[in-house]
């Protein structure tokens, strides 16, 4: 190990040394490609040292010590920017900042990665190339982007992002506490309380205050930046479509809502209805064979088929591949004994249940209404289960 970690610290001094010696000749583009590149050196110096050990916990150990962070390169990246505050590589060495920081906390430059989102919002709230650094930027900073720039792209984008970084919030706190039955009894847990800004909102967070701030700003989406190209998007959708979609599940597909009436086929191209399943639990998985967490989910739904044959549940798998016969082909290698329908990739139900992740799961009761969404191995279990016993409880004499 200790010749892994020579072979880094003797790349590393001789970059640097050579960085030196080649500033002054260098334009300000010139010297944030030889930024990009040493930190992409370290990378690829530590992933072939790592790759050289052969012992499994040797490689753990060396991994953790030997990771290169970001954080020393915070300096000559802020140092760029402020020397050249007009050159478009200033927007980017200070983006490279904000996108790149240590999970640790305790080696994490914040005072530097918050300086580089002030000079962002002081020097070039107007640049087109603000967008860049929104995946990693703070609340704080989207909303000053959302308010103040002149570029209503940007600001678009930024009230996006927002709704999206809570949207993924809410699911987190939402999947966390699911799994975590008493979840109000954690934060007393000392584990816990060491890492209060990465943990707290598990714990504290007033779910439907947050689920309202996430209605606003998807709002403020379908009323002001509704015909702007997300990027993101699947197959070129607009911003306004998407909050239209998230709206929707917001308002209408809440725990406690009747699900949608859904209707699509089945493999052999049969067409199927949800309400022929009424007076069973039913569980909606929407999947994909390409989806790598949805196939990780077959062999717990085959022992919860298995455990459940004969009982008032049906587990309904519906595919988005783009072509039937691929599911076909699949479930003949992976046995999937259990209904299923085929969407593909462009059907009503990705619109009606507002499908934005895989797998998307809901469990409904026997009447339809959606008890649970997002739920997955134990706590799924768990779901079915309660659902199971109200449905199958003796009546009272």
């Amino acid at each position: 190990m200790r010749c892994a970690i020579v072979l880094i610290a003797t790349f590393v001094l001789s970059a640097v040394t050579q960085a030196a010696d080649d500033v002054a000749a260098q334009s300000p583009t010139d010297l944030l490609q030889a930024l990009a590149k040493e930190w992409d050196g370290r990378l690829t110096a530590f992933q072939k040292a790592s790759a050289e050990l052969k012992n499994d916990d040797e490689r753990k150990a060396f991994n953790g010590k030997a990771y290169p962070q970001p954080e020393p390169l915070y300096p000559r990246f802020m140092a760029l920017a402020k020397k050249y505050p007009q050159d478009p590589a200033a927007v980017d060495a200070l983006t490279w900042i904000i996108l790149h920081r240590s999970n640790d906390g305790g080696r994490w430059d914040k005072a530097t990665w918050e300086a580089a989102e002030a000079l962002l919002l002081r020097d070039h709230l107007a640049s087109d190339r603000l967008p860049a650094a929104f995946e990693m930027a703070d609340e704080e900073f989207l909303r000053a982007v959302m308010e103040k720039s002149p570029r209503r792209e940007s600001q678009g984008l930024a009230c996006f992002t927002l709704a999206d970084k809570r949207r993924w919030k809410i699911r987190r706190i939402e999947r966390w506490r699911e799994e975590n039955p008493d979840w109000q009894q954690v934060w007393k847990q000392l584990w816990f309380r060491r890492f209060p800004e990465e943990f707290a909102s598990l714990v504290t967070a007033d779910i439907n205050q947050e689920i309202k701030e996430d209605e606003k700003l998807w709002e403020r989406i379908a009323r002001d930046f509704a015909d702007l190209h997300n990027p993101e998007s699947r197959k070129g959708r607009t911003m306004g479509a998407d909050a239209k979609g998230h709206l929707h599940e917001i308002r209408d597909l809440g725990i406690g809502k009747t699900a949608p009436a859904l209707t699509s086929v089945d493999l052999n191209g049969k067409p199927v209805r949800l309400g022929d399943l009424r007076g069973r639990v039913v569980v909606l998985d929407v999947w994909a064979t390409w989806c790598g967490p949805c196939c990780a989910m077959i062999p717990h739904e085959r022992e919860l088929v298995k455990r459940l044959a004969g009982r008032p549940f049906e587990l309904v798998s519906i595919s988005v591949d783009e072509d039937r016969q691929t599911v076909i082909r699949f479930l003949e290698k992976e046995p999937m004994p259990w209904t299923h329908w085929f969407n593909g990739p462009d059907g009503l139900v990705i619109e009606e249940l507002n499908v934005w992740s895989f797998p998307t799961i809901y469990v409904l009761d026997e009447t339809g209404v959606i008890r649970y969404k997002d739920v997955r191995g134990e706590q799924l279990d768990r779901a079915i289960d309660k659902l199971l016993s109200t449905i199958e409880r003796p009546a009272a004499k």
